[in-house]
């Protein structure tokens, strides 16, 4: 009767922690980010993506380097426009630019990099597996030494388990389940117990 109740309580903590750990979304400031060869690195610390870009010198548009044309881990597409990522339930869908061998449409010719303004999101494909974006609400340079001073401010957003639903959101946090498991098991064990001295 014992392990009947040790069981049935295993069972339901594998129940609260697989619904406890649905996907988050990620999010966090971007802000005076410097277009340079060093690329910026975001997400949860374990899977994370990082981007290279540089500025545009001519309208102050960002360029943004995909994963086999620079040190990026990711493929990019531009959602010119959109400045709420969470809105889009399925990432996977975008043609993602990688700058192998294509070359981007832009207003000043064929590119090897997706170039965007303020207003509009950036959506990243990790080449590990992971979504991300970036909305961007600035970019600013110095017109006397644009290559030395450019900046992005703006969010960047990182969804935790490898979806593409940019809607998702947390539901229980997995240690309020863990601790809810814990004390479940301890009293089935002392009921369990009482039962078989009696």
């Amino acid at each position: 009767m014992v392990f009947k109740s040790i069981i049935g309580a295993i069972c339901a903590c594998l129940a609260i922690v697989s619904y406890s750990t649905t996907a988050a979304v990620l999010t966090g400031p971007i802000q005076g980010l410097q277009g340079s060869q060093d690329p910026f690195y975001w997400g949860d610390g374990l899977n994370d993506l990082f981007q290279e870009w540089s500025v545009n010198q001519n309208n102050c548009c960002g360029w943004f380097y995909g994963s086999s044309y620079s040190s990026s881990n990711v493929d990019v597409y531009v959602y010119a426009g959109l400045s709420d990522p969470t809105t889009v339930d399925d990432a996977s869908v975008f043609s993602y630019f990688d700058s192998s061998s294509q070359t981007y449409p832009s207003p000043y010719g064929p590119s090897q990099a997706a170039w965007a303004q303020e207003g509009d999101t950036v959506f990243f494909r990790g080449v590990n597996g992971y979504y991300g974006a970036w909305v961007i609400d600035d970019i600013y340079f110095d017109p006397t030494n644009p290559v030395d001073f450019a900046a992005l401010d703006g969010t960047w957003y990182f969804i935790d388990d490898g979806s593409s639903d940019f809607t998702s959101s947390g539901v229980v946090p997995v240690p309020a389940a863990v601790w809810l498991f814990g004390s479940g098991l301890f009293g089935l064990i002392g009921v369990a117990s009482r039962k078989v001295r009696v």
